[in-house]
């Protein structure tokens, strides 16, 4: 039997037609589609080649300022990264002028923040090595020369700095930005009708939380979950990094609620991550203290004390001295019964910091503009407590 000439099967260019066609067939979007990450940091980005470019030049002082500044700027954002790179680069100019004490502080600085940016710390002890060389320590310089083989980006980090936490109970998939936003000319009105139909979800979503959080209120932590998981399901495809975090933050309650503390803090770490992704740093310092909480109620002093200087750090780049000085003095009070060496290490460190800060003020009082002269009263009244910490 013959095919009708008039009837035929469709061709493959017009079922992609059809299907974009189909994808296409939608109301305006109502907001932009969410940002997936946060751009680099650009002021960062500045004083690290700044740094490198005046260590090559072999301006030892010049680089280490820079690095500071670059440090600072880290700890602002609290980047784990960026912060264990510049203190590992303030070791090596500490190297440069034989002040090995202060080198290794600052080493051990950087492991616990590379780790937690998960990051390799082989170029950390291969350092250390050197400065164990220089010394005549050739039995350590060879345990650090060990290390640094063993080291990698995937291996199993040491112990004595993984201040990381626990992982949540859920995970988060990782956002991707769909493949066909890419395609050329349809890709922004296909990405307009997805980003329509996230504001959607999270809308709906965002009411499932409130619901969850007055549940808390009353006491009525089965509905809270109820609503909590009700929530997650509805954003379940939705790349929104900052709604994510707010699914954390009620997640945290719900287990704080329920004595889990260990799970809190873990949530809130998870919670400090997503804001960090995008860029929203303003809440970090009060997650952060929040995760102290959590972790000092299920007996974890190393987590919390962790949390707290790196809020401390935080609070100092934002020139916050007296809140600065008034957080690190919570994790001293915590360093008394704790036994990790690290954490004491990274407290006189973050101290040293804000000593060295609140001199300088002191010495140029004449650079202030008017929006530091707040700064510059509270450093002077917190420099008078100073005494008070356990260094």
């Amino acid at each position: 039997m013959m095919t009708d000439p008039l009837v035929r099967k469709p061709s493959w260019r017009q079922v992609c037609m059809a299907l974009v066609s189909f994808l296409l067939a939608a109301q305006t979007g109502c907001k932009s589609t969410p940002k997936y990450l946060a751009e680099p940091d650009t002021v960062l980005v500045n004083h690290v080649e700044d740094a490198h470019e005046a260590y090559r030049e072999g301006l030892t002082a010049d680089a280490s300022k820079d690095y500071r500044s670059a440090l600072l700027r880290a700890w602002a954002i609290d980047d784990p990264y960026e912060s264990g790179s510049a203190s590992y680069n303030l070791a090596a100019c500490f190297v440069s002028d034989a002040d090995y004490v202060a080198a290794n502080q600052w080493l051990i600085n950087a492991r616990v923040d590379l780790v937690r940016g998960r990051r390799s710390t082989g170029n950390t002890w291969l350092l250390s090595a050197d400065i164990a060389m220089a010394q005549g320590c050739l039995t350590e310089a060879q345990s650090y020369i060990d290390y640094a083989s063993k080291a990698c980006p995937d291996c199993e980090f040491d112990q004595r700095y993984n201040l990381c936490g626990p992982d949540a109970k859920f995970v988060d998939c990782k956002c991707k930005e769909p493949c066909c936003s890419k395609l050329p000319c349809i890709g922004d009105k296909i990405e307009k009708k997805k980003s329509k139909k996230d504001c959607e979800q999270v809308y709906v979503a965002s009411v499932q939380l409130a619901k969850a959080k007055l549940a808390l209120c009353q006491q009525d932590i089965c509905q809270a979950k109820r609503h909590h998981q009700s929530a997650h399901d509805c954003v379940a495809d939705v790349c929104d990094l900052d709604f994510r975090a707010d699914i954390h933050e009620v997640a945290a309650m719900i287990h704080d609620a329920e004595c889990n503390y260990l799970q809190a803090g873990a949530h809130r770490d998870c919670e400090i991550e997503l804001l960090r992704a995008t860029a929203n740093y303003r809440e970090i310092p009060k997650v952060l203290k929040a995760a102290s909480d959590s972790y000092l109620q299920c007996g974890r002093l190393d987590l919390a004390i962790d949390r707290l200087i790196r809020c401390s750090r935080i609070q100092l780049a934002r020139k916050e001295f007296e809140k600065s000085w008034a957080t690190l003095k919570l994790a001293g009070d915590l360093l008394v019964d704790c036994e990790c060496d690290a954490n004491r290490v990274r407290f006189e460190i973050t101290a040293k910091m804000i000593q060295d800060s609140l001199e300088k003020i002191a010495k140029r009082p004449e650079d202030l503009d008017a929006n530091d002269a707040n700064d510059a009263k509270a450093a002077q009244d917190t420099k008078a407590a100073q005494s008070a910490l356990p260094l």
